[in-house]
C-alpha cells in the first residue's frame, strides 16, 4: 500500500503516472481526483491542458461522463 501512496503523491506533483491495481480498487476515483486537481490548478493559472483517460470499456467512460 505504501508504494501506491508514493506513486499517487508523485502524480499529484505532476509526474506522469500509470495506475495499475486490481478491479474494484478505485483506480478511476483516484485518477479523476488527480485530473480535477491538475485541471483546476492549470485553469487558475490560465494554462490550457489536455487529459487522456484510457479505460478497457466504454462502460467506465459512460459512468464518468454522467
Amino acid at each position: 500500500m505504501f508504494g501506491t501512496r508514493v506513486r499517487g503523491e508523485k502524480a499529484l506533483e505532476g509526474t506522469n503516472t500509470i495506475i495499475a491495481a486490481p478491479t474494484g480498487s478505485g483506480k478511476i476515483v483516484v485518477a479523476v481526483n488527480i485530473i480535477k486537481r491538475h485541471l483546476k490548478k492549470a485553469l487558475s493559472g490560465g494554462k490550457a491542458r489536455k487529459v487522456l483517460l484510457m479505460t478497457p470499456s466504454t462502460i467506465i467512460l459512460d459512468q464518468q461522463a454522467q
